[in-house]
């Protein structure tokens, strides 16, 4: 009968055992979930920021694209301006005395 009884000891000492070591896995589970939680905000946060940025350079490549094109047309009125004027002068040169 001792022996029955330390063997139900041995036994009851390993389930209090396991349980203990259950409890703490669910203590680093939840370390576990929270990390992994605030992982995936801050992975969010990125994102957003990314596309932020994305949208950005978009916008700014848009512009500079425009400003170009405002720039050739400003050398192309300048251009046909410079001729008009050389057309002028020449006008001018012939109702000189």
């Amino acid at each position: 009968m001792a022996a029955t009884n330390t063997t139900f000891n041995q036994i009851a000492d390993a389930i209090e055992a396991i349980a203990t070591g259950i409890e703490g896995m669910s203590v680093e589970l939840a370390e576990v979930v929270h990390n992994t939680v605030t992982i995936n905000k801050a992975v969010d946060e990125i994102a957003a920021v990314s596309e932020q940025s994305a949208a950005g350079i978009q916008e700014t490549s848009a512009t500079i694209e425009q400003t170009a094109s405002s720039m050739a047309e400003i050398k192309h009125s300048a251009e046909h301006l410079a001729e008009m004027s050389e057309q002028l002068n020449a006008l001018i040169r012939q109702f000189k005395l």
